[in-house]
């Protein structure tokens, strides 16, 4: 959980998180960018409220044995971002 990586861009900061996801703050107005509904490429409707995010896929693990005695008793094991650009 919680932030592994920050990567700046102009008035952008992208926060990696520790939950396979990537989020995108906007210093300006001082809050994270949000979804916009959209129905057709046409339509020009608002946010959603939710913020807008990026998330990773599972990707693949070898299930060796080493991964077996750390990570095996896990129900859940997330991707983390721990470097982006």
């Amino acid at each position: 959980m919680g932030v592994r990586s920050l990567s700046f861009y102009q008035n952008i900061i992208t926060v990696g998180t520790g939950q396979g996801s990537l989020l995108f703050y906007d210093i300006r107005a001082q809050k994270f960018l949000e979804e916009r509904a959209s129905a057709s490429p046409d339509s020009s409707l608002g946010p959603t409220g939710r913020k807008l995010k990026l998330t990773s896929g599972r990707g693949w693990l070898n299930h060796d044995d080493l991964w077996v005695n750390y990570f095996g008793v896990m129900d859940k094991f997330p991707n983390a971002l721990y470097t982006h650009c």
